[in-house]
Parts: C-alpha cells; sequence; structure tokens
C-alpha cells in the first residue's frame, strides 16, 4: 500500500484437478496462454505431491492486477506450500518494482 495505494494486488483462479494430454490441467492453461503472448513471473512451481501447483502472471498493463492460477490435488485445502509462498512473493515483489522504475524513468 505504501508504494502504489490501495488497489486488488491479485486474483486467483482455480484450475480443475485432472489432466490434459497426460500432463497437470495447470501446465496446459499456462501453455496456452503463453502461446497467446500471455507472461508469468516465474514458471509453475509446486508439484501434485506437496498437493498444490500455482504461478502468477505478469501484472496486467492496465490495471498492475496480478492473475494466479492454481490447481489443488486430490484433498488439498490450502492455498501455497512452504516453498510456493517464498517464490511466489519473491516475484511479485521484483515484478512490482521494476513497475515502479520503469514509471519513475518515463516520468
Amino acid at each position: 500500500m505504501r508504494n502504489f495505494g490501495p488497489r486488488l494486488h491479485h486474483l486467483a483462479v482455480a484450475v480443475r484437478d485432472g489432466e490434459a494430454g497426460g500432463r497437470p490441467n495447470i501446465d496446459y492453461v499456462v501453455d496456452s496462454l503463453r502461446g497467446c503472448g500471455q507472461e508469468f513471473l516465474l514458471d509453475v512451481i509446486g508439484s501434485q505431491e506437496e498437493g498444490l501447483k500455482q504461478v502468477f502472471s505478469s501484472a496486467s498493463e492496465y490495471s498492475s492486477l496480478i492473475v494466479e492460477y492454481v490447481q489443488r490435488f486430490g484433498d488439498f485445502q490450502g492455498f501455497f506450500t512452504k516453498g510456493n509462498v517464498a517464490n511466489l512473493t519473491r516475484a511479485a515483489g521484483v515484478d512490482e518494482t521494476l513497475r515502479s522504475l520503469q514509471a519513475e524513468a518515463s516520468a
């Protein structure tokens, strides 16, 4: 809030558990979106064994909104694994810092 004011940071989209083409659905979704030009802050992280795979998109140039794609496996109920939360937070922070620096440079 200090840097960007009150705004929605990210929106999470649940990806249905299952597979497409022998791969977890989230991998299919991310590859399809990349094929349409969508960029992501990092590769899909997590695993079926951990119960969760997720990724953050790059922030929208129009709203700065980040879209999180999440696939939970089996009966996993959480939002993050210990390893995932640090990686996602770091990636989102780096992206916001770069956008802020770019905005300052163009002002």
